[in-house]
């Protein structure tokens, strides 16, 4: 026999995966209804709207000040030191 916490979890667990396309289901029927739109459209404004937020997230990650300050540092180029002589970039003195 099996233990009732093993049954107990697989039935909610049952129930959970029917119920969650029934409320998306009456969830896009409500607001169709409301918006006197079809719900299709209700359907496909909402994939467009995942996506343009799913594009956003990706793009602002991309420039997150952390990150970007991060990669300003480890891409830096190492300034030497200068000296008060005037010389080129291969030692030959440049002319005042």
């Amino acid at each position: 026999m099996l233990p009732l916490a093993f049954v107990a979890t697989r039935a909610v667990a049952f129930m959970v995966s029917e119920a969650l396309p029934w409320l998306a289901n009456f969830a896009t029927r409500c607001v169709a209804r409301r918006l006197d739109v079809p719900e299709i459209v209700v359907h496909g404004i909402c994939l467009y709207v995942a996506a343009y937020i799913g594009e956003v997230e990706r793009n602002a990650s991309l420039v997150c000040p952390l990150r970007v300050f991060h990669d300003l540092r480890r891409n830096r180029p190492v300034h030497r030191a200068t000296s008060s002589s005037r010389h080129g970039s291969n030692g030959e003195r440049l002319s005042a």
